[in-house]
C-alpha cells in the first residue's frame, strides 16, 4: 500500500511540473529550437521521475526479499534466546519458594547457555542486542545479591550431622538490589517478546498470511 501512495505522489509531481510549464509557456511565443529545450527538460523530468520510482521499487522489493530469507533464522534465534531467558526467570521471580531451588551448578550453566545470546543477537536487530545486554548486565547484578543456602541433617546411622552447600537464596540486606535486577530482567524479556510479534507480523504482512 505504502509502494503505491510513493509512486501515485511521484506520478502526481511530475503531472503537476508538466502542467505549471506548460501554463507558463502557452502565451510565449517560441522558436522551433525553445521548443525543442522545452520538451528536452519536461522529458527528463518524466524520465527522472520514472527512474526514481524503478530505483525505489527495487530497493523495497530487495529490502522486502532479505527480510523473507532471514525471517526463519531470526526467529529461530529469538524463540531460543526466549527460551533461555524463561529458565533464568523462573528461577529468580520464585527463588524463595522452598519448592523451587536451584543450586550453584545450575546458574552457572544457565549463564553458559545465555553466554551465546549476545553474540547472536547482532544479527536480529540493534534493538534486540541492547534489551540482551540489558538482560545480562542485571543477570550479573542479580547473582551479587544472592548466595548459598545451607541445610543439614542428621545420619540415620552415624547419628553426624551433615551439612549441604548448593542452594541459592537472597543476601540478607541486599533484597531491595535484588528486586531492582529482577525487574529489569522481566522488563528486557517483555521487549524482547515484543521484538518476536512484531517479526512475526511483519512477516505475515509481506507474504499475506
Amino acid at each position: 500500500m505504502k509502494k503505491i501512495k510513493d509512486q501515485y505522489s511521484i506520478g502526481l509531481l511530475i503531472l503537476v511540473l508538466i502542467t505549471i510549464v506548460f501554463l507558463i509557456i502557452r502565451d510565449i511565443p517560441l522558436s522551433n529550437s525553445e521548443i525543442g529545450l522545452v520538451g528536452a527538460l519536461l522529458g527528463g523530468f518524466i524520465s527522472g521521475g520514472l527512474t526514481l520510482v524503478g530505483v525505489k521499487a527495487t530497493i523495497e522489493n530487495q529490502g522486502r526479499e532479505k527480510f523473507i530469507d532471514m525471517y526463519p533464522e531470526r526467529k529461530m534465534l529469538l524463540d531460543n534466546q526466549l527460551e533461555q531467558m524463561k529458565k533464568i526467570l523462573k528461577h529468580y521471580n520464585h527463588l524463595l519458594e522452598d519448592t523451587h531451588a536451584y543450586r550453584i551448578e545450575d546458574i552457572e550453566q544457565m549463564k553458559d547457555d545465555f553466554s551465546g545470546c549476545i553474540q547472536k543477537s547482532t544479527t536480529i536487530s540493534g534493538e534486540v542486542y541492547n534489551h540482551t545486554k540489558a538482560f545480562q548486565k542485571s543477570f550479573n547484578g542479580i547473582e551479587t545479591c544472592t548466595g548459598t543456602k545451607k541445610s543439614s541433617e542428621i545420619h540415620p546411622i552415624t547419628g553426624v550431622e551433615i551439612t549441604y552447600i548448593g542452594g541459592v537464596c537472597i543476601t540478607s540486606g541486599k533484597e531491595n538490589e535484588y528486586y531492582r535486577h529482577l525487574r529489569i530482567l522481566n522488563n528486557s524479556y517483555d521487549k524482547i517478546e515484543k521484538q518476536l510479534e512484531d517479526l512475526d507480523d511483519k512477516y505475515n504482512k509481506l507474504t499475506g498470511m
